[in-house]
């Protein structure tokens, strides 16, 4: 990636706030390890917005075998069996739900402001919802396979949440009552599935949401200036977590930037990273601060 980013998604903003080390890997050298994970959770959204738009189970049901088709690798948690099962039971516990769908898969770009140069928020709306009691808003759907209350207080505060219905704002030129975040639990075992739950954000601002994401958008343009990017250790190997994807890399190549060439292991694939490329945008305009 170029030294003058112009943009950030929150998938890039995440990956530099968990290690910016991690970050020159990916965006600077395209690195990534594919993971079932991001498919099975791609074959998921991709169900759900069928479902969402045109209500038919079994339309949303024939797209999530097909996206599962292009899968070569499975877990016993993420594949065509699993994902079926928890469909199944998520259509079957919203099938009455008071949400009304709006649009699906909203692409949008916000113009913030920032200290160090402009440049323009991106992101994608899984699903633009209205409530009969509370009006315009946002759900955003999360497959996981770790359930708890901890969901519960993932919507306050959170950057992703924040953005996205600032974003909403900015299309239909109204203040929303805030998002929903649509947390789907997945399970081998059908008995220990989660049900399906859904956490209620009504507390959002979009000036602090906007201050926050260009002040690590001006770390980043930092990082990527001085073509330095350092390590957070504590991020490698967590004690309860998963790995970074990228730690064998920082341990074979300690200082990467001295370096003409470096040999990548096999398990690594080249990929830029396009986030949204294809995805109409909508909102194009909105100077936050």
């Amino acid at each position: 990636m170029e030294t003058k980013l112009n943009w950030l998604d929150y998938s890039t903003l995440t990956l530099f706030m968990k290690c910016p080390r991690a970050y020159y890997w990916r965006m600077h050298k395209h690195l990534q390890v594919p993971g079932i994970a991001l498919h099975f959770g791609k074959a998921v959204h991709a169900a759900l917005a069928v479902w969402n738009k045109e209500n038919s189970e079994e339309k949303a049901l024939c797209i999530f075998k097909e996206e599962m088709k292009s899968l070569i690798d499975e877990d016993p948690k993420r594949n065509l069996t699993t994902g079926i099962e928890a469909l199944k039971a998520y259509f079957e516990r919203w099938k009455d739900e008071a949400y009304k769908t709006i649009d699906v898969e909203v692409g949008f770009a916000l113009d913030v402001k920032a200290s160090k140069e402009d440049f323009t928020f991106i992101g994608k709306i899984d699903r633009i919802i209205k409530s009969p009691f509370l009006g315009l808003g946002i759900m955003e759907h999360k497959t996981t396979t770790i359930a708890g209350e901890g969901w519960l207080e993932r919507v306050d505060p959170n950057l992703q949440m924040e953005g996205y219905i600032t974003a909403l704002e900015t299309i239909y030129g109204e203040r929303p009552f805030g998002g929903v975040l649509d947390v789907i639990h997945i399970h081998e075992n059908p008995k220990s599935r989660k049900p399906a739950i859904r956490v209620l954000k009504t507390k959002w601002d979009s000036f602090d949401w906007s201050m926050n994401v260009s002040s690590w958008y001006d770390k980043i343009y930092e990082c990527n200036k001085e073509n330095f990017h350092p390590k957070n250790t504590e991020a490698c190997k967590p004690i309860i977590g998963y790995s970074c994807a990228y730690q064998e890399l920082c341990s074979l190549y300690p200082n990467p930037y001295i370096l003409n060439e470096i040999q990548i292991p096999g398990k690594y694939v080249i990929e830029a990273w396009h986030p949204f490329e294809h995805i109409e945008i909508q909102g194009r305009q909105c100077n936050v601060i």
